[in-house]
């Protein structure tokens, strides 16, 4: 007698698993998935007829395989095995590789983004391995360089792997829920140039980080008024790098920044650029400060229907109430989807508030409600 999904999941011992694939370093920027596409392997005891490995600069690589049903029609589960840089290791409580347990929680480098993800990813491909159950195709995919430049994705859209998919679920993380849109983003670098002079004789330069935060100040304020809400909701501004100055006593004659713009049109890429452009002009004529920008990162939002039948039935499938939500960020979706549309989903144990974070945890509870939701979905609609 074939044992309740439930009792399955426990069986794998999700926690050691997610303690493991902590353990393997994936962080940006060098990556390393080659590692944890060898564990993947070990782990699902797969044959080298079974997978496709793409690889990528260095230890990086891409990995899709494929678990077959009896009828026509595929159905992709997805993630990324790469994490962002843990940052200063003097924030951490401990080590960001330990998988350190403290209540319900674990704390861990991408315990939340994603790797707890790949942990449901893993036990349901494991679960279809033993039981089967699928009729149609399930594809797994898992991902090289998410978190910087979507090389994964992009080789992935390239070799048309997801073109003929009838849904792509990615277990990014949503608290358990169905998020069925997501922002865009657009990543501005913008280069300044005024003029250097003595600290003490302000007049007689034009201060590259004055004039840079003007211009930052301008846009944002723009972006704030502009009638940009719908239902993923407002478009947003981030100031995440900024560097000028050399020392106390100059006023500064060069600065640069980065800006994370989160948008939730695709027109307002095109406003957003014609703002820009308006403002260096004004910051030129007004305070004779050049500023020169380029593009760094384009994606556009993505919105799909949360009334199709795909996405009540998936909602339906949780073993505990989830919601349909939409997520601020984006995912490889972004790439995969450029030029295609395709009924999609994103379903993940991990908490959206604690992605890129110091310190960052998983609820050990939601990686088995959320492995549940997974294979609940495969054997009744897929």
């Amino acid at each position: 007698m074939k044992e309740k999904i439930s009792d399955y999941i426990s069986r794998q011992t999700p926690l050691e698993l997610l303690k493991k694939l902590i353990s393997i370093d994936t962080r940006g920027p060098s990556g390393n998935e080659m590692d944890m596409i060898a564990f993947i392997i070990e782990y699902l005891q797969l044959g080298k007829s079974q997978y496709e490995i793409i690889r990528h600069n260095g230890n990086r690589g891409s990995m899709i395989f494929t678990i077959p049903g009896e009828e026509k029609g595929k159905i992709i589960l997805m993630g990324h095995m790469d994490t962002v840089p843990s940052g200063d290791s003097t924030l951490w409580r401990t080590s960001p590789l330990s998988g350190k347990v403290s209540e319900n929680r674990l704390y861990g480098s991408g315990a939340s983004d994603m790797k707890s993800g790949l942990a449901v990813l893993l036990i349901t491909a494991k679960y279809l391995m033993e039981y089967g159950g699928n009729k149609k195709n399930i594809c797994f995919i898992f991902t090289a360089d998410e978190e910087c430049s979507c090389t994964g994705a992009k080789e992935i859209r390239k070799r048309k792997y997801t073109d003929d998919a009838q849904m792509i679920l990615v277990a990014e993380p949503t608290d358990g829920n169905v998020a069925t849109a997501e922002k865009g983003v657009m990543w501005i670098k913008i280069e300044g140039t005024g003029k250097q002079a003595h600290g003490a004789m302000p007049h007689l330069g034009i201060n590259a980080n004055e004039c840079l935060w003007e211009l930052i100040s301008l846009l944002k304020k723009q972006l704030e008024t502009a009638e940009n809400l719908n239902q993923i909701g407002k478009a947003t501004l981030s100031t995440t790098v900024f560097r000028g100055g050399e020392k106390s006593n100059i006023v500064p004659g060069k600065a640069m920044t980065v800006l994370d713009i989160r948008t939730v049109h695709k027109n307002d890429h095109n406003e957003i650029k014609k703002c820009l452009e308006n403002i260096v002009g004004e910051m030129k004529q007004k305070r004779r400060f050049e500023a020169m920008y380029e593009i760094a990162n384009e994606k556009y939002p993505l919105e799909n229907s949360s009334e199709s039948l795909q996405i009540r039935n998936l909602v339906n499938c949780s073993p505990e109430e989830s919601e349909i939500i939409c997520i601020p960020y984006y995912t490889d979706l972004a790439e995969l989807l450029r030029e295609k549309s395709l009924t999609f989903a994103v379903l993940g144990p991990g908490s959206i508030d604690q992605m890129h974070k110091s310190n960052e945890w998983v609820a050990l509870d939601k990686i088995n409600t959320v492995t549940e939701h997974y294979i609940n979905y495969i054997l009744n609609y897929c």
